[in-house]
């Protein structure tokens, strides 16, 4: 509803969906992100550092570490 809205040139009612949105799925990150291209908000940019600390101190990660393989153990 929320890009159908915005394509339409109605952004508020697009803004009022896609805060909706964020608030119906709270632990879907990509909601929030994917949206910020479109809501004018740069996704690399001081709305997502804010919004991904707030995330994180709520106890939430979205970027996991990636386990490193250490290879065979010595000796074998």
């Amino acid at each position: 509803m929320a890009w159908h809205l915005h394509q339409k040139g109605r952004t508020a009612a697009a803004e009022r969906h896609f805060v909706r949105a964020g608030e119906l799925a709270p632990h879907d990150f990509t909601i929030r992100r994917g949206s910020m291209p479109i809501r004018g908000i740069d996704p690399m940019g001081p709305a997502f550092a804010e919004m991904y600390s707030d995330w994180v101190q709520k106890g939430r990660q979205y970027y996991k570490p990636i386990p490193i393989d250490p290879g065979p153990p010595e000796g074998s």
